[in-house]
């Protein structure tokens, strides 16, 4: 139960992350609410573009249970930082692959705190639909300590502005769930 709960919270940040389409920029830093069965917190994510076709990304999370017991809550801190490749399908959309190392905290109500690391990589598809509108769809596989996951990502952004969007991100791990709505500002 506890490897579990520390792969799905660092899935669950790695979905904050919503990487952009085919002629958008590769660097930019986001905020997003998460909200994961029972849990909800924030997750900062930053991608940085190094050239044509490879990116850094990183981000940390925190998420706490809705739940309390002696005054204590259980609470959730995860940290990735990986590299990505993505390359034009066409001119409205990429493909989009990034390997992270993933670390994740987990405190229980008396005290005691769990630790994992390991790794996440996520391919996926990355498509510009209109000008304000990029879609995305993808398939994660987590390992932390041993125990790994694999599901599927699906997410929106709705450009507001020339370098601001509203984005939401969808995971589904089993009978887990997560969502992220979030702001993305592009540099």
């Amino acid at each position: 139960m506890i490897k579990k709960t520390l792969v799905f919270g660092a899935t669950a940040l790695m979905i904050c992350s919503s990487l952009n389409a085919a002629e958008l920029s590769y660097s930019n830093i986001g905020l997003s609410y998460l909200s994961q069965d029972g849990a909800d917190g924030i997750g900062l994510v930053a991608s940085i573009e190094l050239n044509e076709n490879i990116f850094l990304l990183g981000g940390l999370g925190h998420t706490q249970a809705d739940v309390t017991f002696n005054g204590a809550t259980l609470d959730l801190y995860s940290r990735n930082l990986g590299v990505g490749f993505h390359s034009p399908i066409n001119e409205t959309t990429d493909f989009v692959m990034s390997l992270e190392y993933l670390e994740v905290e987990f405190d229980d109500f008396f005290g005691n705190t769990s630790k994992g690391d390991g790794y996440g990589l996520r391919p996926g598809i990355r498509s510009k639909i209109s000008e304000a509108v990029e879609l995305n769809v993808g398939i994660f596989h987590a390992n932390i300590e041993g125990d790994s996951e694999t599901g599927l990502t699906l997410g929106a952004a709705v450009n507001v502005s020339s370098n601001l969007a509203l984005n939401v991100n969808y995971v589904n791990i089993d009978d887990a769930d997560a969502i992220a709505l979030g702001l993305r500002v592009e540099f």
